[in-house]
């Protein structure tokens, strides 16, 4: 065979184990994730398992509860839009020179 056919063959024989590898590099981390969707699913079924036990007095201890922090959007909501506040300022001393 010649030189230019080994050459084509090689670049064939690489990509099907290219193909084989990414193949399985998805298998892998589809498994994966579905191993954690599971476990989450089972943390999430057991933790409604104990709210329903501590609700109908079966425990004496609640299920401890994670308080996330207030967002950086929340925040925000909660203050002037600094675009509002300066349209604000500059209305304030056009009022105040035709009242006069």
């Amino acid at each position: 065979m010649p030189t230019e056919a080994w050459i084509v063959v090689s670049v064939i024989a690489m990509l099907a184990i290219l193909g084989i590898l990414h193949t399985l590099a998805i298998n892998v981390r589809n498994q994966t994730a579905y191993h954690e969707m599971r476990l989450g699913a089972a943390r999430l079924k057991m933790d409604y398992i104990r709210q329903l036990q501590f609700e109908r007095g079966m425990t004496e201890e609640p299920i401890p509860v994670d308080v996330l922090e207030e967002s950086a959007s929340e925040q925000d909501a909660d203050s002037p839009d600094p675009s509002v506040q300066a349209a604000q300022d500059q209305e304030a001393p056009d009022a105040a020179q035709a009242a006069a």
